[in-house]
């Protein structure tokens, strides 16, 4: 569970409590307090669900995207050359500008993946 939605189930429990605490002091109490304690934890565990399902389908959707995306890249130095470049190849070598430029503007395109 994420950080957030526990502290949101935390705040969101505390006026029930206090709800609770009110019902309590009346003479019907036996009744209300159980329809409350019920009602209220099923919401509770209801939007702690709902919560968790939505920050699954979101960290799904981003890796999707990041796989989608990632491959494109290696794939294109392949082509141009990559493996040409080594400790050995020299700073003004034209194929090495040339992948650094490829690269920036790559990286200019696709700021989300740059760690890739």
């Amino acid at each position: 569970m994420t950080t957030a939605l526990v502290l949101w189930i935390v705040i969101s429990a505390l006026p029930g409590l206090w709800i609770l605490y009110r019902i309590s002091r009346t003479p019907r109490t036996q009744v209300l307090q159980a329809v409350f304690v019920v009602g209220y934890s099923a919401s509770l565990a209801a939007g702690a669900l709902l919560g968790e399902r939505a920050a699954e389908e979101r960290q799904s959707q981003l890796r999707a995207m990041v796989e989608g995306i990632a491959p494109t890249y290696p794939y294109e130095l392949q082509h141009d050359g990559h493996a040409g470049i080594g400790e050995t190849t020299a700073p003004d070598d034209p194929i090495y500008l040339d992948l650094i430029e490829k690269q920036r503007s790559w990286l200019a395109v696709n700021p989300g993946v740059a760690d890739v």
